[in-house]
């Protein structure tokens, strides 16, 4: 089928289904540029980029004159400069069969739209996207300078997973090789703590800096200035494609709110052990299937009912540990004692997986929220002759631990998949079926 739109058009439609909301009479498409949007340098290229490229485009494709506004946080906003009649647009979007009005994004379907733009129309359509999600800041890389990535950020408030893995799948067609996903998911947010309430960050489909230049462009000007320089700083190989790679699962603790209505069906009350198993169940076509499925078969060894680390206050995390001992080890009674932070990992840590980072939480100088700032070793080596406060059952098969420091009033809880306590509830809390881990009961 020869598709009827040109090249101008199919940009503008994906930079409306990247960031636009529409209504019958008036759009507004915000570009979420945070600190890189905010940098002065790279405001006059933005600037420049949307008063004439963008403007340019539009004027062509629909016959519109665009301007923009700064918001907060270095976000822009590109609006018409008058009322125009947009049924033009509205008839674009839906032959691509795509929505009309609110946020396009929440409920954008990409089947269609990707069956029938082809060639330089399909790149357009992507650039679009592109320019309005994806995220160029240098903090993004896989564990260190020389892998940086590009980013593209799909808002958590969408919960649209399935747009999340037709535009990853429709890149790798084109013969890009993803990264990694994080998916707006608990499991992927907050992996080891169940009682985390922020987990809702959003999506990121990250490519290495150099896979994604090499297949695709942006439009906007200071987009691709900011992604060259990418490049040139990446000195790690690319990743195998996703249907030979060898994921290995992670350890997940059963969140609180795996039941939440903020996840579709397809993933509400699952567990998932890798993003890859997410995009399985998802039913991508490139997912690693077997890998996924030996996953699935080992899954007792990587999940926790209770807290494989949970972090707070002192007396928030003690209450907490007493509430978990009086729940499953009624019978027992817990001591208290000081240990030397060497000590304990020595004991310990091959039993209960997340010591490392606790201890870092515990005893690093300043916190991002919950999280330790600086490399973890290096707190960790400054702490091995720091005494903890240390809560347990003695005599128990690895029952939760509790860990803390008065002076930094910080607390963790400690679990280990291994326990008897946690296989047993476990039995009685998933099902299994296929690659699907159903959470059945939560107790």
């Amino acid at each position: 089928m020869k598709c009827a739109l040109t090249e101008e058009q199919s940009y503008v439609l994906g930079l409306l289904v990247g960031g636009g909301t529409l209504s019958s009479t008036a759009f507004s498409i915000t570009l979420p540029l945070d600190k890189w949007g905010a940098n002065p340098h790279n405001m006059r290229i933005i600037a420049s980029d949307i008063l004439t490229k963008m403007q340019n485009t539009f004027t062509k494709a629909y016959g519109i004159k665009v301007n923009y506004e700064l918001l907060n946080k270095g976000n822009w906003r590109v609006h018409p400069e008058g009322p125009y009649d947009l049924s033009a647009i509205v008839s674009d979007l839906k032959y691509l069969r795509l929505p009309t009005t609110g946020q396009l994004i929440d409920e954008a379907d990409l089947s269609y739209a990707k069956s029938v733009l082809s060639g330089l129309k399909a790149e357009k359509f992507l650039s679009g996207i592109f320019d309005a999600r994806a995220s160029l800041t240098k903090s993004h890389r896989r564990f260190f300078d020389e892998a940086p990535v590009v980013s593209i950020e799909v808002p958590g408030s969408t919960q649209n997973f399935k747009f999340v893995v037709q535009l990853c799948c429709w890149l790798t067609d084109m013969q890009s090789v993803t990264d990694q996903i994080l998916f707006n998911h608990p499991n992927q947010h907050s992996a080891s703590d169940p009682t985390y309430t922020s987990w809702r960050k959003g999506f990121k489909i990250r490519f290495l800096a150099k896979s994604f230049i090499t297949k695709h462009c942006f439009n906007m000007k200071a987009k691709a200035i900011s992604a060259i320089k990418l490049v040139a700083r990446q000195n790690v190989k690319q990743q195998p494609p996703c249907e030979v790679r060898n994921c290995r699962a992670g350890t997940i603790s059963i969140h609180k709110e795996i039941g939440s209505p903020d996840l579709p069906y397809e993933v509400r009350n699952k567990i998932f052990l890798h993003y890859h198993h997410i995009c399985a169940a998802m039913s991508c076509p490139h997912a690693p299937y077997d890998n996924v499925r030996e996953m699935v078969c080992d899954s007792f060894q990587h999940i926790s009912v209770l807290p494989l680390l949970s972090k707070g206050n002192y007396d928030e995390m003690d209450v907490l540990h007493k509430d978990i001992m009086l729940k499953y080890f009624s019978d027992y009674e817990r001591y208290k004692v000081k240990m030397k932070c060497s000590v304990f990992l020595e004991r310990y840590e091959d039993f209960y997986s997340e010591s490392r980072t606790g201890i870092a939480y515990l005893f690093s100088e300043k916190l991002k929220g919950k999280r330790h700032l600086g490399p973890q070793e290096k707190i960790i080596k400054n702490s091995l002759n720091d005494y903890m406060d240390l809560k347990m059952i003695p005599g128990t098969d690895y029952a939760p631990i509790f860990l803390g420091t008065p002076l930094n009033n910080r607390g963790i809880i400690i679990s280990s998949v291994k326990g008897f306590a946690n296989q047993k509830l476990l039995r009685e809390m998933i099902k299994i079926k296929g690659i699907d881990i159903d959470v059945i009961s939560k107790k």
